[in-house]
């Protein structure tokens, strides 16, 4: 019970400080509920773990309250194989490459019951859906997800992240690739944001951004290095981004496409 983030997708679910990437993919950024106030119930049996809950519809960069009728999330998955035999703890599936081998799939989902207006799922929508599988062996570690979005007041979206990757050198250098795609039944129905998020919320929502531009259909292909001081406790990141956004209706030009180079430091506790 608290405030929290809801278990809804890999890239959400991870830890921010065990995250490959500095920043999460377009449409996981868009569909992935802000942290809220919720009461969530979570399990195991074998190879098999789960989590239910509700969160408040309330946003609050500080504790959110009790509004709204809220949402529903239910989540499954199943660990193919692991050292535990269970799902280990939310974004520390593994530290470091001589872990243990460990494959997961998982299934998640979230049902919108506000019919008022939902400040943690601010897109309108109704239905998340978010479903794929993590695979580690030796110094490789790859993710697929497939994430969706559909309500009656919200375009449904759709997409695919793959990302990987590599120990260079082992709990020092790793190369990290990931590449995303995402569309739309609508022209303005996908949201893309540039720069640093405002850092006065919370919320995981492109909105915050302060470059926001729209488009039917996205793809994104990024590529860096990680450097690990201490651990996933202290490490340097760079990376180079290149993005395509096709329709927009933002600017004169119907397709936008953008290089963003970042580098900076993260230090977890």
């Amino acid at each position: 019970v608290g405030k929290f983030r809801p278990p809804f997708s890999l890239e959400n679910t991870y830890d921010p400080g065990t995250r490959l990437v500095p920043e999460m993919s377009p449409l996981a950024t868009q569909l992935a509920p802000a942290n809220s106030l919720g009461l969530m119930a979570s399990g195991h049996n074998g190879n098999w773990d789960w989590r239910a809950g509700w969160f408040s519809s309330d946003r609050d960069e500080n504790l959110p309250g009790v509004e709204g009728s809220g949402y529903l999330l239910a989540s499954i998955g199943y660990l193919f194989q692991g050292g535990t035999g269970k799902a280990p703890p939310l974004g520390e599936e593994r530290r470091g490459p001589r872990a243990n081998a460990y494959q997961r799939w998982h299934l998640d989902y979230i049902y919108n019951i506000d019919e008022g207006g939902s400040g943690s799922i601010p897109m309108g929508y109704k239905h998340l859906l978010s479903t794929g599988i993590r695979v580690s062996e030796g110094r490789l570690d790859v993710l697929g997800d497939f994430l969706l979005g559909n309500g009656e007041d919200a375009s449904t979206a759709w997409g695919l992240t793959l990302q990987g990757s590599y120990w260079l050198m082992d709990d020092a250098v790793r190369l990290v690739a990931r590449y995303h795609y995402a569309d739309t039944d609508d022209e303005a129905g996908l949201l893309s944001g540039w720069g640093i998020p405002s850092p006065k919320s919370d919320t995981l929502q492109a909105f915050q951004y302060p470059v926001v531009r729209t488009g039917d259909e996205l793809h994104s292909f990024y590529g860096g290095l990680n450097f690990h001081i201490f651990g996933d406790y202290l490490l340097l990141q760079t990376g180079l981004e290149y993005r395509i956004l096709k329709n927009n209706e933002s600017l004169t030009e119907p397709d936008y496409d953008s290089w963003l180079w970042q580098a900076g430091g993260r230090a977890a506790f």
